[in-house]
């Protein structure tokens, strides 16, 4: 499910800000998803400077997100949009428990 950003930003949903390789992201979770929406179009920039969206989630944001959270993410590829959405990889929890 895509959601619109006027309709993230009109919810009542935890919130921060975070930095990523310089790039400044605001942060929300919705629906059991995370929401990384560039703040500015200086860091929209800075994000095709460091290779694309794809490249910087790659190189930047799972490396980041794993190693702040200990969770091992999905990126939705099907947004379109300037944000950068993710869910929790489930599989790697689904294996994790296998050998518990």
């Amino acid at each position: 499910m895509n959601m619109k950003l006027t309709s993230l930003l009109s919810e009542r949903t935890e919130s921060t800000r975070i930095t990523i390789a310089g790039v400044s992201f605001r942060v929300f979770g919705h629906e059991n998803r995370l929401y990384l929406l560039p703040e500015t179009t200086k860091d929209l920039d800075l994000i095709e400077e460091k290779g694309g969206k794809e490249a910087f989630i790659e190189n930047e944001t799972f490396p980041f997100l794993e190693s702040v959270t200990g969770i091992k993410w999905q990126w939705d590829q099907n947004n379109p949009g300037a944000g950068h959405i993710f869910e929790v990889d489930l599989d790697v929890v689904i294996q994790s428990l296998k050998g518990a």
